[in-house]
């Protein structure tokens, strides 16, 4: 259940405003089962059902105030602040079932941006851009069985268990351009930004259990630029061409996970695409043909970099309609 409420300001002069309230009630339910699928006379009775309920309240305040300052130069900053809880039950039937468990996970903060533009004419935009944002996190319960008694370490993985898993939060940089050329049959676009991640959540599996757990291990840093071009070749064909490169790497060592410098997994450096699209007229009714060429740089799926990559592949598509 989600409620909105929000003012948008036109008011004849320099400034205007946007403010508004949030709130966000979500009920979570989910049953998962082990159950024996082998011989019934092996069975050895570790048949067990677990439940999990989740309850998450979330109340915001947001507002955004713009400035034109001439007919070249304009502002806009804004915030937002939030307040959210998060309630989880974990509770089980069976022989693996733990006791009834129940945690509480709360947190509340401000997020800000700043944004400036420059309209050099009527055709060219170039703009800065200072924001931040948040996830949320969640709580997560240990079976006794993960842990060592005497230490309170998970049996494999040697450290301490995070009670749950906070949010993290991202700080974005970002300088762009924005271009409509030759009477608008050309667009160009360039951005070239840095991101801070903080408080990455990452999964670490422990054998002992078969349970994996969530910590929030380090910081990072993705540096980039991406170019988009779309162009009316002639009134029929249009062509379009997007690429990025980009660098994601941990800032600080992330212990039993990678060092500073390692690059974080799941993102390609290289991105690109062309795009060719004529259209026409076919028995009286209006046509296309399409073809699109993209290309995915390799990369791995953990900071070891280890085991089957993805990516590094070119992919061609044909449409006609």
């Amino acid at each position: 259940f989600v409620e909105e409420l929000r003012f948008v300001s036109q008011f004849k002069g320099p400034i205007q405003i946007l403010a508004g309230l949030y709130y966000e009630d979500k009920k979570e339910n989910g049953t998962q089962g082990f159950a024996w699928s082998g011989n019934p006379a092996d069975n050895i009775g570790l048949d067990t059902v677990f439940h999990i309920a989740e309850k998450t309240t979330q109340k915001a305040f947001f507002a955004e105030l713009s400035y034109q300052f001439t007919d070249q130069w304009a502002t806009t900053v804004g915030f937002r602040h939030f307040d959210y809880d998060l309630q989880r039950i974990d509770s089980g039937n069976g022989a693996l079932a733990e006791p009834t468990t129940q945690g509480d996970l709360d947190d509340k903060g401000d997020n800000f941006k700043v944004n400036l533009t420059y309209t050099l004419n009527e055709d060219t935009l170039v703009y800065g851009q200072w924001a931040e944002g948040f996830r949320q996190g969640r709580p997560k319960f240990v079976p006794s069985n993960c842990l060592d008694p005497a230490t309170n370490q998970l049996n494999d993985l040697g450290v301490v268990p995070q009670d749950g898993v906070e949010s993290d939060s991202l700080e974005n940089f970002e300088l762009g351009l924005k271009t409509s050329l030759l009477d608008n049959r050309v667009t160009f676009n360039a951005a070239v930004y840095r991101i801070n991640w903080e408080g990455i959540p990452v999964a670490l599996l422990e054998a002992s259990c078969s349970q994996f757990f969530t910590f929030n291990a380090g910081e990072s840093k993705s540096e980039g630029v991406e170019l988009t071009l779309q162009t009316k070749l002639t009134p029929s064909l249009s062509l379009d061409i997007s690429t990025s490169y980009g660098e994601a790497t941990l800032t600080e060592d992330a212990p039993n996970l990678g060092s500073k410098g390692d690059n974080l997994p799941g993102s390609a450096d290289v991105n690109a695409s062309v795009g060719l699209e004529y259209t026409f007229t076919l028995a009286g009714l209006d046509a296309f043909v399409r073809g699109d060429y993209a290309y995915v740089g390799e990369y791995h799926h953990n900071l070891s970099e280890t085991g089957q990559a993805s990516g590094g592949y070119n992919e061609v598509n044909l449409k006609t309609g």
